[in-house]
Formats: structure tokens, sequence, C-alpha cells
């Protein structure tokens, strides 16, 4: 391989690493690393152990991400100097990359274990059923989804729910990269259509003394 070819590849894989940075919102989700970090060193961190529990799981997932962007630069430049070019290192990029992401997203949603209902999985970490009752409660739950820049099922999933609110309240959304898109916050059932962008996306159940329960079927 001529060096001209080897700097062309790697002037591409500069281009590629920039792009999925800003896809995957690395830099947002380094930014969340440092701020927790900081937490840990505050002298009454430890006043609330499960308080201090919750954001040392919380570190120590995020931190996976720094991982994810060895890799990234890993694939980039080995694909630029063994000879990959154009739309061939691209794809080679992308393949990897988006295997590498998925991998990771399971880390983002709540653990079974900590789920409030039964879940039952579907034919990827976006898609399923889950039942729950809910006393009391004052948290988020991340019921399905992940990260990846294209889902290998395909971009259009339906959300069918019941959401019942008997007191506090309670909404369901679907988390689009950080925005919220509503869809209940009071009692109701329906369907509701997603097109999944490149990123994170997650059902997200949030409350706050909520007592009440969900039936939720995402395909």
């Amino acid at each position: 391989m001529e060096l001209y070819e080897i700097k062309n590849g790697l002037d591409k894989a500069h281009l590629l690493i920039d792009e999925y940075r800003k896809s995957a919102q690395i830099d947002e989700k380094l930014r969340e690393i440092e701020g927790l970090s900081y937490q840990t060193m505050q002298d009454d961190f430890w006043d609330d152990p499960t308080k201090a529990k919750k954001i040392y799981d919380e570190l120590n997932d995020m931190k996976k991400i720094k991982i994810l962007i060895a890799v990234l630069l890993s694939l980039c430049l080995a694909f630029a100097v063994t000879g990959c070019s154009g739309d061939n290192l691209k794809d080679s990029v992308i393949n990897g990359f988006n295997d590498m992401l998925q991998h990771f997203s399971k880390y983002a949603l709540t653990d079974e274990k900590d789920l409030q209902g039964d879940k039952t999985k579907g034919e990827d970490t976006y898609t399923g059923s889950y039942t729950a009752d809910y006393e009391d409660f004052n948290d988020k739950e991340y019921i399905f989804g992940g990260t990846a820049l294209e889902r290998d099922k395909g971009s259009e999933l339906t959300v069918t729910y019941e959401l019942t609110v008997d007191s506090g309240t309670a909404k369901l959304y679907w988390l689009d990269k950080g925005e919220e898109k509503m869809i209940a916050d009071t009692s109701k059932n329906g369907t509701y259509s997603v097109t999944l962008d490149e990123g994170d996306n997650y059902l997200t159940l949030e409350g706050n003394d909520f007592c009440g329960s969900l039936q939720v079927v995402v395909e």
C-alpha cells in the first residue's frame, strides 16, 4: 500500500470518528462520567449509602463508554491501514461500531432484578412485554431500548400499553437521545408508534410516589 493511500484512509477514519462521536453522544456521556466522579469525591457522599451505591453503579456502567471509544478508534485505524476505502471503509466501521454499541446498550437498561415487575424479552433489547405493580415508587425504569446507529431488526416499533395511576404521578415516555417523548402521564391505554433514530432510545417509566400499574408490549 502506498503512503498516500494510508494518509487518505486515516483522513476518512478521522471524519468517521467525529461523525460517530456525535451520533452516539459520546462527549455527553464523558461529561456525565466527570460529573458522577465529582460527586463521589464529596465529603458527604456516603451520608446516604443507598444513593451512593446507585451513583457508583451508574458510574461503573458509564465507564464502559471509554472502552467503546477505544474500540471505535481501533476499528477506524485498522480499516484505514488495511486498504479499505470509500464506502468499504465506512460500511466496515459502521458494522463493527454498531455491534459494539448494541452490546453496550444493555447496560443502560434497568437490571431485571431491580424492575418492579416481570419482563419477557423479545427478539432484542428493544422489544418484549412487561407487567408491573407499583407502590410509592420514586424512580425511573428503563424497560426496553438500546443504543445503536442502526437496529438490526428495523427502525419501526409499536408500543401497546395500559397505564393506571391510582395515586402520585407517573409518566411513560420514549427517551430519544435525552428528549422525553410523552406516551402517557395519566391513566390511559393505547398504542404509540416509534421510529428509531441513531443513538439512545429507551422506553421509560418515571414515578413520584406512584401507586398503580403498567402493562406494555413493544414489538
